[in-house]
């Protein structure tokens, strides 16, 4: 248990320390964009996201008795290994940086992008992080090795989870607060040992995110948002009950059909304790 503590102060302090940083680099290389009150800050920065999920990986193989039975809240010797969901969280990682640093920002929701396609003949970058997300998807349930109504859950619930998270992602704070809301289902309703290897890592770099993401002085970017969709949706396909999926599944489809239609800003400022909960904690 000691050497558990150990490792997540070393993981958190390592995250303090390289933050500033990533920030820097984004700057530096001029990956900035306007938030919703036209204020030029650092966007994408999703990259340290995964930044983490490497360090927790490179930290694994490191930390002395990591292979001991007591490592097994964060080294499981079940499910798909930690090396393949980091390749999953990579292909969503590179997918929403290609959208955060070449996309077109006036194409929005899935009409938009299939619209630029058929009218215009443009592969937007928007149909391009689909297809990946599709395929890392895809893999990932081969791998959960589920009968095929049970996959074909787990695929809608993580493809369409990944891109829910990216739909709060409008005001600060909002994305990463959608984030932690959701993930009560998976303490409500699934085994914390079977999520908690996939679900930490980025519930902890989301928490040393978040100040400077209600600050207003950064932005997640696809990049962020898409990546904590995708470790959520995993995680309940990892370890909730197939009826918890069925409904979660019904939920996401349910929002992303409202999104097509209508602003979730609005709605959320029209419903009063969604909206004490979008204001929370936010300076700007």
């Amino acid at each position: 248990m000691i050497s558990i503590i150990a490792f997540g102060f070393v993981y958190i302090l390592l995250g303090k320390a390289i933050m500033p940083g990533f920030e820097s680099f984004l700057r530096g290389h001029g990956l900035v964009g306007s938030n919703y009150q036209q204020v030029i800050i650092p966007t994408g920065y999703g990259v340290f996201l995964y930044g983490m999920l490497i360090i927790e990986a490179m930290l694994l193989l490191l930390w002395p008795g990591a292979k001991s039975p007591y490592f097994v809240i964060i080294s499981p010797e079940w499910g798909p290994p930690l090396m393949y969901y980091l390749v999953w969280a990579g292909m969503i990682f590179w997918a929403g940086w290609l959208d955060d640093t070449l996309g077109n920002r006036k194409i929005k929701g899935f009409k938009g992008h299939f619209r630029s396609l058929l009218r215009d003949g443009v592969i937007s970058t928007g149909l391009i992080k689909a297809g990946i997300t599709g395929l890392a998807a895809l893999w990932a349930v081969i791998e959960l090795g589920g009968a095929w109504y049970e996959s074909t859950i787990q695929f809608i619930v993580i493809v369409l989870s990944t891109n829910a998270v990216n739909l709060m992602d409008l005001r600060p704070g909002r994305a990463i607060k959608g984030f932690y809301l959701a993930s009560i289902v998976l303490f409500i309703s699934a085994d914390i040992l079977l999520f908690l290897p996939y679900w930490l890592p980025l519930a902890v770099a989301a928490l040393l995110v978040l100040p400077k993401d209600l600050g207003g002085r950064l932005m997640l970017g696809d990049t962020g948002a898409n990546l904590l969709g995708f470790g959520l949706g995993f995680s309940l396909s990892v370890a909730a009950p197939i009826g918890v999926l069925m409904v979660m599944s019904l939920i996401l489809v349910g929002l992303h059909w409202t999104a097509e239609r209508s602003s979730l800003t609005t709605m959320i400022e029209r419903n009063r304790l969604l909206n004490i909960i979008d204001q929370w904690g936010r300076l700007r």
